[in-house]
C-alpha cells in the first residue's frame, strides 16, 4: 500500500497567536490527520476573577402559624332571612 496524499499547511508568524510560523504537512484524509499529535500545545487562559453574587431570593415562609387564618365569621355565609 502507498502513503496517503498529504496537504501542506503553512502560516506566517503574523497569522498565529504565538507569532511562530507554521509549515507542516498532514494526511489529506481527516481521520488520519486527526490521529496525529498536535503541532503545538495551547493552554487555556486563566479564568478572569468575578465578584461574588449575593443571593436575592428569599426562602418561602413554611411556618404554618404565619398562614392567614380567617377571622371568626369571615367566609361563612349567613342564611337568608325569610
Amino acid at each position: 500500500m502507498g502513503t496517503a496524499p498529504a496537504v501542506v499547511i503553512g502560516a506566517p508568524p503574523e497569522a498565529t497567536a504565538n507569532h511562530q510560523a507554521i509549515n507542516t504537512s498532514v494526511p489529506a484524509s481527516a481521520h488520519l490527520a486527526a490521529a496525529q499529535p498536535a503541532v503545538f500545545k495551547a493552554a487555556a487562559p486563566a479564568p478572569a476573577p468575578r465578584p461574588a453574587v449575593q443571593a436575592s431570593v428569599q426562602a418561602p415562609n413554611t411556618n404554618a402559624s404565619a398562614a392567614k387564618k380567617p377571622k371568626p365569621g369571615e367566609g361563612e355565609q349567613k342564611p337568608e332571612e325569610r
